[in-house]
C-alpha cells in the first residue's frame, strides 16, 4: 500500500474520528446519522471504507468495548499506529483474528453503510438536512424516557429548523430511517418496534401542527 501523505492523511482523518464513535461504552446509535454523512462525504468507495473500519479503526478501538469501564467520551487513538495499518496490508492470520471480535458491532457498521447510501442518492444540499432529521429521529426512537437533552427534541423542537417539509420528514423516517434503525434494535427492544415508531410518527406531526 502507498506511503500516506498530508492531503490523504487529512482525508482520513474525519473518517477515523467518526467510525471511533461505535466502539464508545455508551449509547452510540445517536450518533450513527451524523457518522453516515462524515462517511458520504468523505468520497471513499464502499470497499476503502470496509478496509478502513476493519483493518484501521477496529485494531485501535475494539478493545475498548471490552473494558470494565470503556472511555464513553472519545476514545484517544494512535495516529502514527492508524497510518501504520493504513500503510501495511494485513496478513491472513491478522484478518482472521480480527473477523472475530468484530461480529460484535460489525452489524452497526453495516447499518452506517445502508445509512451512508441514502445520503449519497441525495442532493449535498439535502443531506445536513436529512442528518438534522434522523438525528432528531433517533433520540424520540431509542430513548423510551426524557434524558437530557431529548425533552425539547419529544416536543417537536429540531424538526422545523431542517427546512424539510412534513410529508418530507415522513417518507425519509419510513423510507430510510426506520428500515435501519429497527435492525439496530436490541432483541429485548424489538418487541416495541411499533410503539417506537408510533412515538416519532406523533414528534413529526407535532412538529407541524
Amino acid at each position: 500500500m502507498a506511503a500516506m501523505d498530508a492531503k490523504e492523511l487529512d482525508r482520513r482523518r474525519p473518517v477515523w474520528r467518526a467510525l471511533s464513535q461505535v466502539f464508545l461504552d455508551t449509547e452510540t446509535r445517536w450518533f450513527f446519522p451524523r457518522i453516515a454523512q462524515v462517511l458520504a462525504e468523505s468520497g471513499y468507495t464502499r470497499e476503502e471504507l470496509d478496509a478502513i473500519w476493519r483493518y484501521e479503526v477496529a485494531p485501535e478501538c475494539l478493545g475498548n468495548l471490552f473494558q470494565t469501564a470503556g472511555e464513553w467520551d472519545s476514545i484517544r487513538m494512535d495516529e502514527a499506529a492508524l497510518i501504520l495499518h493504513a500503510e501495511r496490508k494485513p496478513g491472513i492470520l491478522v484478518r482472521g483474528l480480527r473477523r472475530v471480535p468484530l461480529l460484535v458491532v460489525s452489524g452497526q457498521y453495516q447499518q452506517l453503510l445502508q445509512l451512508r447510501e441514502a445520503l449519497l442518492r441525495r442532493s449535498p444540499e439535502l443531506r445536513p438536512q436529512l442528518v438534522a432529521a434522523w438525528s432528531a429521529f433517533a433520540l424520540i426512537y431509542i430513548e423510551a424516557e426524557p434524558r437530557r437533552g431529548v425533552g425539547r427534541v419529544r416536543n417537536g423542537g429540531g424538526i422545523p429548523g431542517t427546512g424539510l417539509t412534513r410529508e418530507q420528514c415522513e417518507a425519509t423516517f419510513a423510507q430510510d430511517f426506520r428500515p435501519v434503525y429497527a435492525r439496530l434494535l436490541l432483541r429485548d427492544e424489538r418487541r416495541a418496534e411499533e410503539e417506537r415508531a408510533r412515538r416519532v410518527s406523533d414528534f413529526i406531526a407535532r412538529a407541524f401542527a
